[in-house]
């Protein structure tokens, strides 16, 4: 597990916990406190997922290689990044 998920599934839920006993005591401003730690770890968790997926090896070559900028093609046709994939015609002409 990345330590960015990690840290971030600990400070959502240290704001949970802080939300609530906001919630308990009445007092606004740890209520948001909690909130905005929870917003926080979220962000953390979402920023270390992809670094997760691309780390086991049976992902890295289907889903982290790069994707390379494709220039608009003549024929209308675009290749997709697997190149076992088949040629496709473009939507919308």
């Amino acid at each position: 597990m990345d330590p960015d998920r990690f840290k971030g599934a600990a400070k959502e839920f240290g704001g949970k916990i802080e939300e609530l006993a906001g919630n308990a005591v009445g007092h606004e401003d740890t209520r948001a406190s909690g909130v905005g730690r929870q917003i926080e770890g979220m962000g953390q968790n979402l920023y270390g997922r992809p670094r997760t997926i691309c780390a086991t090896p049976a992902n890295a070559p289907n889903r982290c290689s790069t994707i390379p900028a494709m220039s608009p093609a003549r024929s209308g046709t675009k290749r997709s990044t697997n190149p076992a994939a088949p040629m496709t015609r473009r939507q919308g002409r």
